[in-house]
C-alpha cells in the first residue's frame, strides 16, 4: 500500500475491519474442521450420538459424551474378552479383569483399579448389552476394603472417614 494510506483514518478503519473479518473466519474455519470429528466436536455432539445410535446425553460434559461413543466404536467388531476389558476399562478408569464361564455363559467383569462401583457402571451396562450375545449374562463384581484390611488401621485414622469412604479408600 502507498505509505500516505497509512495516515489515513479511513484506511486504517477498513484494515482493521478486514483484519476482524479475517480473524473471525479463522476460527469458524478451526471449528469446522474440530466437528468433523467427534474426537473433538462440542457443538454436533447431539448428531454423532444419534449415529452411534445412543441416546442424546446434553447433561453430561463432552469429554464423557465422546467416550460413550468411543466405547460404542470398540465395541464393533469381534466380540472379545480383550475388547469387553478395554471397553470396561474406559468407563471405569481403572484396571479391569474379564473372565467367562462358557458353560453358564456368563461374562464376570471385575473392577480390580477401582474401590467400589464406579459412578457410570449404568451407561457401560447399556453398552455392553447391545454388545453381547442375547443369550449371555454379566455379571459386575466389585472391590471394597475388608475388616481385615480395616483392622490394621488404628481407631483414630478411620474416624475421619464415612461409612462410605471407608469400604472404598485405599489404605
Amino acid at each position: 500500500m502507498p505509505t500516505y494510506y497509512k495516515d489515513s483514518n479511513y484506511t486504517k478503519a477498513i484494515l482493521v475491519a478486514i483484519s476482524n473479518e479475517f480473524t473471525r473466519y479463522e476460527k469458524d474455519c478451526a471449528n469446522t474442521q474440530n466437528e468433523l470429528t467427534f474426537y473433538s466436536a462440542s457443538n454436533t455432539l447431539d448428531r454423532y450420538e444419534r449415529d452411534f445410535v445412543l441416546p442424546i446425553s446434553n447433561n453430561y460434559e463432552n469429554s464423557y459424551r465422546i467416550s460413550k461413543m468411543l466405547s460404542k466404536l470398540r465395541g464393533k467388531g469381534i466380540i472379545t474378552e480383550q475388547v469387553i476389558k478395554d471397553i470396561a476399562k474406559s468407563f471405569s478408569n481403572g484396571e479391569v479383569e474379564v473372565s467367562t464361564i462358557p458353560i453358564e455363559y456368563t461374562l464376570i467383569i471385575k473392577f480390580t483399579g477401582v474401590m467400589g462401583i464406579p459412578p457410570n457402571l449404568n451407561d457401560l451396562k447399556e453398552i455392553l448389552e447391545t454388545l453381547k450375545a442375547a443369550d449371555w449374562k454379566i455379571v459386575y463384581e466389585y472391590t471394597y476394603n475388608t475388616y481385615g484390611i480395616l483392622g490394621a488401621q488404628t481407631n483414630e485414622a478411620l474416624s475421619n472417614f464415612t461409612h462410605e469412604e471407608l469400604t472404598t479408600h485405599k489404605f
